[in-house]
């Protein structure tokens, strides 16, 4: 199907990394920050470009090496009430693989248990169930919705959020486990889950993420801030898309000098 050379005021999408110009410097910045440290936050005025930079430029970089989880927050809806979790859960369930032995051990310890199946339990799965060693990327976009929330949904999210990344394995499970006899297993549930984290959020929202700070005292401390387009990169990002080579809705084209 023929694509549009330019996507309008909607954000780029996966597919579009080949129309994304203008902004290969914050890209290469971001993905060698992301790279280094375990946690980072994007942050900007609001429609500056936060989505299209993850989408069209960052995480396809990312998609050889690491496992991306890309979760897309919108403002909550009491009709439809998908919670945090459950947006995390779905994300994540879109790639999972086939069940292994260990994986089915794993339920079959937790069994029923909802209150087992935390998103540990679901990253602890997936991981069991693959043979390769996951790296994993967590992108939470938009996430100043979280807080859109009612309070004890974000509570919910913080704990499971932070059990996930901080704890080898959660308390609740802990005791879920003590009687095991299976010291492979054991070996396989204590092997650390190798997670990043992206927030990606609106800078007049900065201030939400104080609620969390009681599990994530750092969170503001590794930050990229993404700003407006210069002249030569707004330049870039109009022109660039008319010349570029492929099955398009219109021909390739060249602007004027007076346009």
């Amino acid at each position: 199907m023929a694509k549009r050379r330019y996507p309008g005021v909607s954000p780029f999408k996966r597919d579009q990394q080949n129309l994304f110009f203008g902004r290969n410097q914050d890209i290469k910045r971001l993905y060698d920050l992301i790279l280094l440290r375990d946690q980072v936050l994007l942050y900007s005025k609001s429609g500056i470009g936060k989505t299209s930079l993850l989408n069209a430029g960052v995480i396809p970089k990312f998609e050889s090496d690491f496992k991306v989880i890309n979760i897309r927050f919108f403002a909550y809806d009491e009709k439809t009430k998908v919670s945090p979790l459950e947006s995390v859960v779905r994300e994540l369930k879109e790639i999972s693989e086939g069940n292994s032995d260990n994986s089915n051990h794993l339920d079959a310890i937790v069994q029923d248990n909802d209150d087992l199946k935390t998103l540990w339990y679901h990253f602890k799965k997936h991981q069991l169930s693959t043979s390769e060693n996951c790296k994993y990327i967590l992108v939470f976009d938009q996430f100043e919705e979280l807080f859109s929330y009612p309070k004890e949904a974000v509570e919910k999210f913080k704990v499971q959020l932070y059990e996930l990344l901080r704890l080898d394995i959660p308390d609740n499970l802990i005791n879920a486990f003590s009687e095991l006899d299976d010291d492979a297993f054991m070996d396989a549930l204590f092997e650390k889950i190798n997670i990043k984290t992206v927030f990606a959020i609106r800078s007049d929202r900065l201030s939400k993420l104080n609620q969390l700070t009681d599990k994530f005292p750092g969170i503001q401390e590794t930050y990229y801030e993404l700003k407006p387009l210069s002249v030569q990169q707004a330049k870039s990002a109009i022109i660039d898309p008319a010349s570029e080579k492929g099955r398009f809705t219109t021909r390739a084209f060249q602007f004027e000098e007076d346009a």
